[in-house]
């Protein structure tokens, strides 16, 4: 009976000398940087998204059409997003580009590896950097001209400006690279 005892009373004795050794996580430094056209060919210069899809309109109005996202930061996580109605979000490293469209980009950073990890829908994808766009992909005229008649021929404006790709079929072009 003593035995019995003295074996209820050891948990209550061992527990008073457990420690538990808790060391707090380094502090989350992962970098993104917003990107403009005056930083865009810096930093995204060889990603197959940026050579074929924003060189094209360099010398055109719609190579301005690029907008730096606005982001919401809290510790470790990141929330990037367009706050224009009509632009489209790119997330990109010096390789690879993820569409997200008019939805935002969610990205945490680990804090052990300071790597981003990004929610693309279905997993969490880890990059090294991390860079974002909003691309506007609607063609803007800013003159009408006038409607051609049977006598005069429809004014000519020079070059015309290059084909659009619609937004899906950049997409299913740039993932047939890798499928």
């Amino acid at each position: 009976m003593l035995l019995f005892l003295l074996y209820l009373l050891l948990p209550v004795l061992a527990q008073s000398c457990l420690v538990i050794r808790y060391t707090e996580p380094p502090k989350c430094e992962c970098q993104w940087i917003p990107l403009n056209r005056e930083n865009i060919e810096s930093f995204a210069g060889e990603n197959p998204f940026y050579t074929e899809n924003v060189t094209v309109y360099k010398n055109y109005q719609l190579y301005s059409l690029l907008f730096p996202p606005v982001s919401t930061q809290d510790d470790c996580s990141l929330s990037i997003y367009c706050d224009i109605e009509g632009l489209s979000l790119v997330v990109m490293t010096k390789t690879f580009a993820i569409l997200f469209g008019a939805y935002s980009a969610d990205a945490l950073c680990n804090p052990y590896t300071q790597k981003w990890q990004v929610d693309n829908g279905a997993e969490l994808v880890t990059y090294d950097e991390l860079y974002a766009v909003c691309l506007d992909y609607r063609l803007r005229t800013t003159v009408t001209p006038p409607p051609a008649t049977p006598e005069l021929p429809a004014p000519t404006t020079g070059t015309p400006p290059p084909e659009i790709i619609p937004f899906r079929s950049a997409v299913n072009k740039f993932l047939s690279w890798f499928w």
